[in-house]
């Protein structure tokens, strides 16, 4: 579904009661809703960049972060395969004032610890030489920019973000039936994505007896 058949979608449960012009509005109050969701404490899994690459070039400085970057995903941080030692490494996360206390006095290696900023990621010790590093992490969507654009949240639960677009219409032309419309599209939407993921995360569980049916 792209954005142009997303904005029909809202206008059809407003019962087209919006008068003329009011697509801009409408496309505002989507991307409204993405940001609001994007911002969530739980967030979907297809917003997920698995197994990313971010090279950390030798010497200091900070990273930047890549675009887009919401947050990172539990339990995938920072590793990479030491060819020499024939092993994975996985960097541990510091604070910052920690992270620059412990390796002050360190000479340049391997990257061993990381520390999250608000726009790029600093790597303790110095390193010896450019490495490139793998991570999970959450990552904003294409923002509904044009007409055609399908983002991944109207490719993979476009009622999520219809029916919360919708209802901040709803509440805006103060229509009450339509709100409440879009709040139960919303909610049914959200549910059933949220228990989508549970089961995917469950798939990751180890087997134990009886622990599944």
């Amino acid at each position: 579904m792209n954005r142009s058949a997303a904005v029909d979608r809202i206008k059809e449960g407003l019962e087209f009661r919006t008068g003329t012009g009011q697509d801009a509005v409408i496309v505002s109050r989507l991307q409204e809703a993405q940001r609001h969701l994007e911002l969530g404490r739980t967030l979907p899994r297809f917003l997920i960049e698995e197994s990313a690459t971010l090279t950390v070039t030798a010497g200091t400085g900070e990273i930047a972060l890549p675009t887009g970057f919401i947050r990172e995903v539990d339990d995938e941080g920072f590793h990479y395969f030491d060819t020499l030692e024939d092993e994975w490494v996985y960097l541990e996360k510091m604070g910052f004032n920690e992270a620059r206390s412990r390796f002050m006095e360190v000479d340049a290696s391997r990257p061993r610890a990381y520390v999250l900023r608000k726009a790029g990621v600093l790597f303790y010790p110095e390193r010896d030489v450019d490495y490139d590093l793998t991570w999970s992490y959450y990552k904003a969507a294409d923002l509904l920019e044009a007409d055609s654009t399908e983002n991944v949240w109207l490719l993979h639960n476009p009622d999520v973000l219809i029916g919360y677009a919708g209802w901040k219409m709803a509440q805006d032309l103060v229509n009450a039936k339509a709100a409440e419309r879009f709040e139960r599209l919303y909610n049914i939407a959200w549910t059933g994505g949220f228990a989508h993921d549970l089961e995917r995360e469950r798939e990751n569980d180890p087997i134990y007896m009886g622990g599944r049916l």
